[in-house]
């Protein structure tokens, strides 16, 4: 039975996901920016730090001076699904890995961002050159996934999936690829927290039961292997 899909970019749903939607917490969103009636039912975003990228056939940016954070949510409210940022220009897209260019290693990507963003942080605000820090909206989370909280940072972490629907040789859609991700996102605003983000290793492996180690402050979970593709059901 295939599990509906609430938001993000993908079309195909897969009979192991779900995308339930959550919401901040009444208590944690008291006091963060605004009323507590417009941000106590804030969805957390499904914004996904999807890694460094290389392209040399961007055009030229969509605007200028913003961080992460407000690049993706300026391209949201025009309707885009992937972003990239280069210092603090920022790219808006459709859909899809292949408009922001092939996976780079991420030492690739050493612009630092705006002081603002997390004290100018580095791998976020892409490189020099023709390489870019890629962003995009997740499409599904395991069922059994549950995610975990982080009392000291205020965050939910929890693997999540972003589809990529691959051609054959006629350039008609003959299967999709899933890469894993472990995302995380504020309870307090729903904002997601790209420094958190990390792509997961294994392209076919989603990190389950996943729980928040409070002596080490990291997360524990355990990788269990699961088709990174499927064929295409008509």
């Amino acid at each position: 039975m295939w599990a509906p899909r609430s938001q993000g970019g993908g079309t195909s749903p897969a009979p192991w996901a779900a995308l339930p939607k959550v919401y901040a917490s009444n208590l944690d969103a008291q006091g963060v920016g605004g009323d507590i009636a417009s941000t106590a039912k804030a969805s957390l975003s499904s914004w996904t730090f999807i890694g460094c990228r290389r392209s040399f056939d961007l055009a030229n940016a969509t605007t200028t001076t913003l961080t992460p954070l407000l690049c993706v949510l300026y391209c949201e409210a025009r309707g885009n699904t992937t972003a990239a940022v280069k210092g603090t220009d920022c790219f808006c897209f459709a859909k899809g890995h292949q408009t922001v260019g092939e996976s780079a290693d991420e030492i690739r990507c050493d612009i630092q961002c705006d002081a603002k963003y997390f004290n100018g942080t580095r791998r976020l605000c892409g490189g020099n050159g023709p390489y870019f820090s890629a962003y995009q909206q997740y499409d599904f989370v395991h069922q059994t996934a549950q995610g975990c909280y982080d009392p000291l940072r205020s965050l939910w972490y929890q693997s999540v999936a972003i589809e990529t629907v691959t051609l054959d040789s006629n350039l008609l859609p003959s299967g999709t690829t899933y890469r894993w991700y472990i995302h995380a996102a504020s309870v307090n605003n729903g904002d997601p927290m790209f420094p958190f983000q990390r792509a997961l290793g294994n392209p076919g492996d989603p990190l389950l039961g996943l729980q928040y180690d409070l002596d080490s402050s990291r997360i524990v979970g355990s990788h269990r292997g699961i088709p990174s593709q499927r064929p295409t059901i008509s």
